[in-house]
């Protein structure tokens, strides 16, 4: 629980782009949906799973939008290290 914790609150995705909206992962609670859920405040059911979420009504329509958008990022250039 604390190392999904973490990740639920690290301000970054770890689940790559169009997971979200896979078989599996449009029921896996992401770093995206939580910090959504920190930003609008309207609840959060779900550590590990979304059905909660999604049977109360409060996982929010543009989470799909937001996931994407978010995990087709491009690395800033001083994140990167040089080799």
């Amino acid at each position: 629980m604390m190392t999904y914790n973490v990740y639920g609150h690290l301000g970054y995705e770890l689940y790559p782009r169009g997971f979200a909206i896979s078989r599996v992962g449009k029921w896996i609670n992401t770093s995206v949906n939580h910090n959504q859920h920190h930003h609008y405040s309207k609840g959060n059911y779900g550590l590990y799973f979304l059905w909660w979420d999604r049977w109360m009504g409060t996982l929010r329509t543009d989470y799909g939008a937001r996931f994407e958008e978010v995990t087709s990022r491009k690395a800033h250039p001083e994140s990167v290290s040089e080799k």
